[in-house]
């Protein structure tokens, strides 16, 4: 069975030779409803030039002047929208133009309005074969737009679109629309210098995908199109680290038809937080190292402590509890510097720990009174505080050893003004000093007072004992 033969291309001189031979009336209605209908007629002799007519209407259905727009089939491409060039246009000519046959080719796409608007078209592009023998396939593009013409609410919306993109493109951070498959429908400046150029089809948002399209965070933008909901991720992309911003958008139905991302470079926070760990690090190896360090000396100290004892006419008993109340002493001084968290030790503060601890294991009453002013405070660096807590430590323990043990024993500890500054006085009653008692004479002695003027020695504080009636007063100044 033939074949039947091919369409040939309509004489186009005849055709608006005979447009030509009615008045002029008449063609300025064709034109009217043409411009009314929305339909054009585009003509190109060999597709493989540049030349184009405007067969039936005229650029000024896009609103340009017929001096304005260059009679080329290049200047009319540029006004197609670029995604619908490569993804439509580029294919469908490259299939209905091959000579293979000359069916005639349906397609939609957008051209640029002179406003600046994209206008959907609906187009029908019908192949002849070449005129000549060495010339391309001829071919006549119907076109009628299918949307409806701009009006002034919709050129509001536009100046409003252009307004937000020249914000959108001031932003420093990149700004993306997305629709549900991830692939990228608008982007700022800032995105695009990321993401590529504009007029590359399939762009998938980098941020989220790699170039195949394959996802790089498997269900964050799932999520965002599940839920309906914002979220939020930390990123390291471009060499960057990035604060990923995803917000879902709906359309009218309340689908999430688009998503929004708005990337912020965190990466000088990040490096702050790198280098603000770094140095905590670094303090905190220093701090367990001198924790360490510390933790050497009072064992250092408590082995001095219990080698002064060595020798002693004491049971093993008393010993051991000497050596206790010793540490209890010590550890009353580093309970205060843990809960106040300085350095120091505020005297009167370590005074009343250090009674409070012995109150839990004497019989006899022990009373702490302070006559010194309000605002006195006296602070005791570590180094001098441990030797005053355990020198405090030895002389309450020796007052509470030799008070005779009546009804009307009490030891009385006292904070108050001295002739030679300040004193801190521990009074036990009943007691007395031994006969002939001169302090000078006991550091021969092995005993707890030869203890406390060991760790008295050199420093600020001076020990004195007094006789008084019935009572026995030990008294520290400073």
């Amino acid at each position: 069975m033939s074949q039947p033969p091919p369409p040939t291309v309509p004489p186009v001189d005849s055709g608006i030779a005979e447009v030509n031979g009615r008045s002029g009336r008449g063609i300025e209605l064709v034109r009217d409803a043409l411009i009314k209908f929305g339909v054009i007629f585009l003509y190109r002799p060999d597709v493989t030039q540049a030349s184009l007519q405007w067969l039936l209407g005229g650029p000024e259905l896009f609103g340009y002047r017929a001096d304005e727009l260059e009679p080329t089939w290049s200047a009319f491409s540029a006004l197609i929208h670029p995604r619908d060039a490569l993804l439509v246009v580029k294919p469908r000519d490259a299939e209905a133009l091959s000579g293979k046959s000359y069916e005639p080719a349906a397609a939609e796409y957008r051209i640029r309005h002179k406003s600046g608007e994209y206008i959907r078209i609906r187009t029908i592009l019908a192949p002849f074969p070449p005129s000549q023998p060495d010339a391309g396939p001829a071919a006549v593009e119907m076109i009628r737009i299918i949307d409806e013409r701009l009006s002034y609410e919709r050129a509001a919306t536009k100046l409003s679109e252009d307004a937000l993109s020249t914000v959108l493109n001031q932003i420093g951070y990149p700004v993306i629309l997305m629709n549900r498959a991830g692939l990228i429908v608008q982007a700022n400046t800032a995105a695009d210098q990321l993401c590529g150029a504009a007029d590359v089809a399939e762009r998938f948002c980098p941020f989220l995908h790699h170039a195949d399209g394959s996802l790089l965070f498997p269900g964050f933008l799932e999520e965002v199109i599940r839920d309906g909901q914002p979220a939020y991720k930390e990123l390291y992309r471009f060499e960057r680290w990035w604060h990923v911003h995803l917000v879902p958008i709906r359309d009218s139905a309340q689908t999430v038809a688009r998503v929004l991302l708005l990337a912020q470079d965190i990466t000088s926070i990040k490096a702050a937080e790198e280098k603000k760990l770094e140095g905590e690090r670094a303090l905190t190896h220093t701090l367990i190292r001198e924790i360490h360090h510390r933790i050497k000396n009072h064992l250092q100290g408590l082995v001095g402590l219990i080698r002064l004892n060595e020798g002693a006419p004491r049971t093993t008993t008393d010993l051991v509890n000497s050596v206790i109340t010793q540490i209890q002493s010590i550890a009353a001084m580093h309970g205060l510097l843990a809960r106040s968290g300085k350095s120091t030790v505020e005297l009167s503060a370590l005074v009343a720990e250090i009674v409070t601890a012995h109150r839990t294991t004497v019989h006899i009453p022990i009373r702490f009174r302070t006559a010194l002013a309000p605002d006195f405070s006296l602070e005791l660096a570590e180094s001098e505080a441990i030797p005053f807590a355990v020198a405090l430590n030895e002389l309450i323990t020796n007052a509470t050893k030799h008070t005779k043990r009546v009804a009307s024993a009490e030891i009385l500890i006292t904070l108050a003004d001295d002739p030679l500054g300040h004193a801190l006085t521990i009074r036990n009653a009943p007691a007395r000093l031994p006969e002939d008692f001169h302090l000078p004479d006991w550091l021969a002695h092995q005993s707890g007072i030869t203890l406390v003027l060991t760790l008295l020695s050199g420093s600020r504080f001076n020990l004195t004992f007094e006789q008084d009636d019935h009572s026995v007063t030990a008294r520290i100044t400073f």
